[in-house]
């Protein structure tokens, strides 16, 4: 048995997969005990920081949502000066990190949710579960679903928080199920449909009567694979769980069997469907409301929304953001206080919603929140976008023809598998070595 000293280990480690990971150096990082933080820790009657002289915030984003927030913020800080600087998402993530290894970042961080998982493994934001933070009512006040990924419970951390955030939910019509004998109430028809037997004998029979209840053959695995973590917190493949698989085997089904209407839902022809009430049954993200009103506005009051069916959960990865702090910041209070405030506004999208008449369950919110809280398996992490790229090349071959079976499926994840093997096994070490 060989025998390695463990620095040695940590060096090799380092060197193999410091570029993967990007770790940036802690020397460069201003500690919390060393800036002005005490000055912001007296609150006031409202709770909140009090700011007595000119101070500057800088923010970087690749999209400024935040503008609309602004105003009452302003109101609460008056002599809080905001500069936020957009920059090209192309180059965001190296851009992001430079920053921090040069000494050289904004006081806050907004970060694509598609890009989290490069952000994953580096130093240097701040942990806002640490004490200096507390504010026990910010994670209450907030679907546990949607802070898990966010919360590593091993260390106790949490860098990132989310900022803005669209959940998969299911758009049907009401009227047509009622007519046909299905459930039509959003929580019955989630029931049912969480159960793939009983989706598959719905999308059979009603095929037979000239309906669709999915777009594409494959809309499911691509929500999956799109829209959810593929690694846990012990660095585990997950995308080949017995439950994705379920799933994978269900669209499979769908597509031997041809039970779908055979072009996206972003395509003329499936607008034309949803108006024809052929398609009567679709899913896609939260936003897709406004489109749907769009593409057939005279069907108001014979739609609704549920969760996804196979009780698949999924958030948007291409659309949300997310928000950090640096640990160079030097007003890291002041700078918490603007996080808060931020993902706390954009939080009303879901706890403020307004009776919506297009849909027949008006009151969408406790729809949304429960596909918010529902458990999401995995973890932002660094392969991430080593596991995208292969589902695209897998989804674009697909498309171009190649035959839709778990032969394919099981080659997908034998190479996901293939390509994150040592690495991997070099995480779960260190890993390892840390705990002892």
């Amino acid at each position: 048995m060989i025998i390695i000293d463990k620095k040695i280990f940590y060096l090799a480690l380092y060197i193999v997969i410091g570029l993967l990971l990007t770790a940036c150096s802690k020397s460069a990082f201003i500690p919390i005990e060393q800036t002005p933080l005490a000055n912001y820790k007296e609150k006031t009657e409202n709770n909140t920081v009090e700011i007595s002289e000119k101070k500057v915030l800088k923010v970087w984003t690749h999209d400024d949502i935040l503008q609309g927030s602004l105003t009452a913020f302003s109101e609460k800080f008056p002599n809080v000066e905001v500069e936020i600087k957009e920059m090209g998402k192309s180059t965001l993530v190296s851009q992001y990190r430079s920053s921090l290894v040069m000494n050289k970042s904004p006081d806050i961080f907004v970060i694509p949710d598609e890009f989290l998982g490069s952000f994953s493994s580096i130093n240097g934001f701040e942990n806002l579960l640490d004490e200096y933070y507390d504010d026990p009512t910010y994670l209450d006040n907030r679907p546990e679903g949607l802070m898990k990924p966010y919360i590593d419970s091993q260390s106790q951390e949490m860098n990132i928080v989310p900022l803005l955030y669209f959940p998969y939910v299911m758009y049907y019509r009401v009227d047509i199920l009622e007519e046909l004998g299905y459930p039509s109430d959003p929580q019955d028809l989630a029931v049912y449909l969480n159960n793939t037997y009983n989706w598959l004998t719905m999308a059979r029979d009603l095929k037979e009567k000239g309906y669709y209840i999915t777009d594409t053959e494959v809309t499911f695995l691509d929500t999956l694979f799109r829209a959810n973590y593929f690694m846990d917190e012990q660095n585990e493949y997950i995308g080949s769980s017995n439950e994705w698989l379920d799933i994978h085997k269900t669209a499979i089904t769908i597509y031997d069997e041809q039970l779908d209407f055979g072009k996206t839902i972003w395509e003329q022809e499936t607008q034309q469907a949803l108006r024809d009430d052929e398609l009567i049954m679709f899913i896609g993200a939260s936003y897709m409301d406004h489109h749907l009103k769009g593409w057939a506005p005279e069907q108001e009051g014979k739609w609704a929304i549920t969760t996804l069916p196979f009780e698949l959960t999924a958030i948007d990865q291409y659309n949300s953001m997310s928000m950090a702090i640096s640990s160079q910041s030097e007003d890291k209070m002041l700078a918490w206080e603007f996080v808060k405030h931020m993902t706390n506004d954009m939080l009303n999208i879901y706890t403020g919603i307004k009776q919506d008449p297009y849909f027949q369950n008006q009151n969408l919110q406790p729809v949304y929140w429960e596909s918010l809280d529902s458990n999401m398996p995995g973890k932002p992490h660094v392969f991430d976008d080593d596991i995208k790229m292969i589902w695209d090349v897998t989804l674009k071959n697909l498309n171009w023809g190649e035959p839709f079976t778990m032969e394919n499926v099981h080659r997908f994840h034998d190479d996901v598998k293939s390509r994150i093997k040592y690495e991997q096994q070099l995480l779960q070490e260190f890993d390892k070595a840390e705990r002892e």
